[in-house]
């Protein structure tokens, strides 16, 4: 699987870019967790979208496959941190930017 072995991870963009949101109505919100406000994902891009509850930022994360979508959603559902999947599976091992909201 792409996340069991970290990789030297870097920012896309040091400046904000200008790429769109990802469909809103996609959006799955973790009103439970401390560390994000939701999440979202694109298949035909394989883009993961994170919104850091503490700093409101809003990142996308790259060549996200679908299975590890699958598997935060299903984090999420069985009320599991969302935090902890997010700091140990996304943001060690994809190419991420900030956006604007």
């Amino acid at each position: 699987m792409p996340y069991q072995t970290s990789i030297n991870v870097k920012r896309i963009n040091i400046m904000k870019t200008k790429s769109k949101i990802l469909n809103p109505r996609n959006r799955i919100y973790t009103e439970s967790s401390s560390a994000t406000t939701f999440i979202n994902y694109s298949q035909s891009q394989e883009i993961l979208e994170v919104k850091i509850k503490t700093t409101g930022e809003v990142y996308h994360y790259f060549n996200v496959p679908e299975d590890v979508w699958e598997e935060y959603k299903n984090e999420i559902r069985l009320e599991k941190s969302s935090g902890k999947f997010y700091n140990k599976k996304i943001k060690p091992f994809y190419e991420y930017d900030e956006i604007d909201e």
